[in-house]
């Protein structure tokens, strides 16, 4: 089974959005790209995950998968917040001020 991060997030999107096209917006990808991840999704369960036509959604199998798929997408949401955190370097505005040069030299 190879299931990556990037079919879970496609399939919980496409539920929580309310179809391919919204989840592709949420996701920053194409409405393909989030319909190729939850196919291969499907193909690495052996099994649909969703069921199409209309507003998507889930089969039983997909409906007993949502938590656990929900818990690992909120769960690297988490991990990347922490590392960008982590890794973090200062930000802000310097503002450095000097007096004026005395005037006639």
């Amino acid at each position: 089974m190879n299931v990556g991060i990037s079919h879970l997030r496609a399939f919980v999107a496409v539920l929580e959005q309310g179809g391919f096209g919204l989840a592709a917006a949420e996701l920053g990808v194409s409405q393909s790209a989030v319909s190729h991840a939850v196919a291969a999704l499907e193909r690495s369960l052996g099994a649909p995950v969703l069921v199409r036509g209309g507003q998507p959604r889930p089969t039983a199998f997909g409906e007993r998968i949502l938590p656990e798929a929900r818990r690992v997408v909120d769960s690297f949401r988490a991990i990347r917040e922490l590392a960008d955190r982590h890794g973090a370097r200062p930000a802000g505005t310097v503002r450095v001020a000097a007096p004026a040069a005395p005037q006639g030299r």
